[in-house]
């Protein structure tokens, strides 16, 4: 296969949704990072949180920087680097994704109220209905470990090698990131 990065080239994004928390959209994503990196594709993942997300803790040279007034802290070795940053105001999704550099494909757990493409995440145990009721939502594929009749495409839960293949056929489709 081509190598897909290229210089200038925007990363395509995909969101795994669910109508409920464990569901298993962590594992698949997990799953889906091997399976396209042994594609290829070099990954980026963002878990989107509903709730305030503590990364530092007391004692910690980084928090004592922060509980200074530092606005942001950056953490860095000669092979990762780590950033906190205070914000005055609830952040944009698309700014959020202009901090990935050299990735082919975002995998994004939640955000389904975004306007990217979505794969749901369903598993007939949860006792939920999909969220997926037609083309309304960003919805684009169902992946469940039941089988479901619906006019999108379903995908085997069980199955990460088939869900990347799906993916990595369908990623110029996919909605790439813009630089405005």
């Amino acid at each position: 296969m081509e190598e897909l990065s290229q210089k200038g080239r925007k990363p395509y994004i995909l969101c795994l949704v669910a109508s409920c928390s464990d569901s298993g959209k962590t594992t698949l994503i997990e799953k889906l990072i091997v399976r396209l990196r042994d594609k290829g594709y070099k990954i980026g993942a963002l878990k989107h949180s509903a709730h305030q997300v503590e990364m530092d803790w007391a004692g910690k040279d980084s928090f004592r920087f922060t509980a200074a007034g530092a606005n942001q802290v950056v953490v860095a070795s000669d092979r990762t680097i780590g950033m906190f940053r205070t914000l005055r105001e609830k952040v944009e999704l698309k700014r959020v994704l202009i901090l990935f550099e050299d990735v082919d494909i975002i995998l994004i757990e939640g955000c389904k109220n975004s306007q990217y493409p979505q794969i749901e995440v369903h598993r007939q145990c949860m006792g939920v209905p999909p969220l997926y009721q037609g083309g309304a939502t960003g919805i684009i594929a169902v992946a469940s470990d039941e089988k479901l009749e619906m006019d999108c495409d379903v995908l085997d839960l069980n199955d990460a090698a088939c869900i990347a293949a799906w993916i990595a056929e369908r990623a110029e489709r996919f909605f790439q990131l813009r630089s405005n």
